[in-house]
């Protein structure tokens, strides 16, 4: 009998060392899924992140969200330096940067720190998918409980 072991989804190597092709989803063996990305800039630990056509996974912010409206969304399980390979989680359950006293399942949208959602969407983009399960306390910014479900960043027509 032969057994097919997945990708190592908290590792971050420097080289791209398991020949899985960049963009690639891995459902592990619990339903979780994972894509594989290339870090193009340094990721903490539980950053929201938007993934480009190629592959590249950038820690989200609105100008990203911009750049990358109706691209795919996950978020960091494990910290990425600049041009890491690894995977994001994309569907599951985890953590996710939020700001301070972001309420549990509600809409989640970019915010003014990079790789933070928030519950306010005072100009900025939405991102489907994704809801916390805990609220974020008022003591700070902080990883919060939350759901992924294939989400993605919506960027709103604004008629002009």
């Amino acid at each position: 009998m032969t057994h097919l072991l997945g990708p190592k989804v908290t590792e971050t190597p420097t080289t791209d060392e398991d020949g899985i092709a960049l963009g690639t989803i891995y459902t592990h063996y619990n339903g979780y899924q994972y894509m594989k990305v290339h870090a193009n800039g340094a990721i903490t630990i539980y950053d929201a992140v938007v993934v480009d056509e190629a592959g590249e996974a950038f820690a989200i912010t609105k100008a990203a969200a911009e750049d990358y409206g109706g691209r795919r969304v996950g978020v960091a399980q494990v910290a990425f330096a600049d041009n890491d390979y690894g995977y994001i989680l994309t569907k599951g359950v985890g953590s996710v940067n939020a700001l301070t006293s972001c309420a549990a399942d509600v809409q989640l949208y970019t915010s003014g720190t990079t790789g933070h959602l928030d519950d306010a969407d005072a100009s900025q983009h939405a991102i489907t998918g994704i809801r916390l399960t805990t609220a974020v306390g008022g003591g700070g910014a902080a990883a919060a409980p939350m759901f992924i479900d294939n989400a993605q960043v919506i960027i709103a027509f604004d008629g002009a």
